[in-house]
Order: C-alpha cells, then structure tokens, then sequence
C-alpha cells in the first residue's frame, strides 16, 4: 500500500468514521494511518466479536472488513451485520486476498457492498470509498425524500379529517341552536309569572345563565376556521374557542 493519494475535503473526512476489521496489526494499523492521512476517523477491530461490540457503542460510517480471520470469519460478521436493522445502511468493503473469487462471491452474497483484494493501494481505497459513500448518500437521500412525501400526505389527510369534523361539529352546533333558543324563550315567558317562589325563580335564572352560555359556545363552534387549529409539540393540535 502507498500513502500518495489527494486527500478529500477534510469536512467530508471528519464526519466519516471508518471501522477497519482485521486479525493483523499490522494491517489495521497501515490502514489506520492511511485513513486519518485522507482526514477520516479510524475505528479498530481486531476480529468479528470486538467488531460487533464496537458497532453497538458507536455506528460507522462504513466498514473495512476482512474475510480471513481466527474466530468468527469475515462472511459471518458481514451476516450479523446486515441481520441487524440498525445498520443495514452501513456500507461494508470485505478484505480478500488475491484471487480468491469465492471469498468475494460469498462476500458480496452476504450483504458486502464492494470489495478490495489485498495487497491494494491508497488510490484504489479511497476510490473504493468514495464509490459506497455515494451510494450511501443517495440512499439517504432517497430515504429522506420518502419520509417527506409520507409526511406530507399525513398531513393531507389529517388536513382533510379536520375539515370533516368541522363540518360536522358545525352542523351539531346548527341542530342544537334551535331547541336550546326554544328553551331560553320558554324559560323568559316562565320568569314573567307572577308570585314565583323564590326558590324557583333562582333555579331558572341559573338555568338561564346557563343555556346563556351553551348558546354562546354553539356560535363559537358555527364560525370556527380552519387556521384557528394551532399545533402543539407531541403532535397535538388545539381548537382555539378564545
């Protein structure tokens, strides 16, 4: 491996972190400087379990993944890896050596996004990373946009069940109206008698204060507006009756 290459942007490189999985140190560490040389952050694993204990603590942004090692080889931990939900997005570069078609096969079988045989060079890495990171990116993307039009069309539709219900609300209050003016104009005609005890008569102003106030919400309800609905956090949204 060579350590010429352009370095990319170092913001690009700086929000890029790289899990680099490999039984020999010796290769973990080449990689490890090379990498931070090109302005990416580092990760290191030496075999498959620490390789799942790391993802658990910290996801990255891709993963170096070599195919040969002690333990639980490269296919298997590439299998966990895309079994999990979590990180089925994280692209995956399996580690072969040279020739070895059915490492890569397998590989690629198992969910690896791309690959490298080793030895390889710092221009063909980088080339390598950059190809996944755009797929990647894409897909996030893609993702995004997906979630915005399903958000979107919730909203029309939460949109338009609103207007239905204040359609209807302002209906039950146009139905309600007429028995409750019928109600306050009996009770009036019942206040004009004479001679009614007292008892009574405090009853029926208290009924009449209160039909009073039904009437009011009711002509509330008839002329409440759709831009009188204002959202609240926890996705709730609140009538305004003032």
């Amino acid at each position: 491996m060579t350590a010429e290459s352009a370095k990319p942007e170092p913001a690009e490189g700086r929000r890029k972190s790289i899990l680099v999985v490999d039984d020999s140190l010796t290769i973990r560490m080449q990689v490890k400087d090379l990498l931070e040389e090109n302005g990416f952050k580092a990760l290191l694993a030496e075999n498959g379990e620490t390789c799942l204990a790391t993802i658990e603590t910290q996801i990255p942004y891709a993963i170096l993944l070599d195919i040969v090692m002690p333990g639980m080889n490269g296919i298997d931990v590439c299998k966990k890896i895309r079994a999990d939900n979590k990180y089925k997005n994280v692209p995956i570069l399996i580690l072969t050596t040279q020739g070895n078609i059915d490492s890569k096969v397998k590989g690629l079988a198992a969910g690896a996004d791309d690959y490298l045989t080793k030895p390889f060079e710092i221009e063909e890495l980088m080339a390598r990373l950059k190809a996944v990171f755009r797929t990647k990116e894409l897909y996030d993307k893609l993702k995004s946009a997906n979630q915005k039009i399903k958000e979107q069309q919730k909203s029309v539709v939460e949109e338009e069940r609103l207007k239905v219900l204040l359609q209807m609300a302002g209906a039950t209050a146009h139905e309600l109206n007429q028995p409750l003016m019928i109600l306050l104009a009996n009770i009036e005609i019942l206040m004009t008698i004479d001679h009614i005890p007292s008892e009574v008569s405090k009853y029926l102003s208290a009924i009449e204060d209160s039909g009073k106030r039904i009437s009011e919400i009711v002509k509330t309800i008839q002329t409440i507006r759709h831009d009188q609905i204002q959202s609240y956090p926890g996705g709730k949204s609140i009538v305004d009756l003032h």
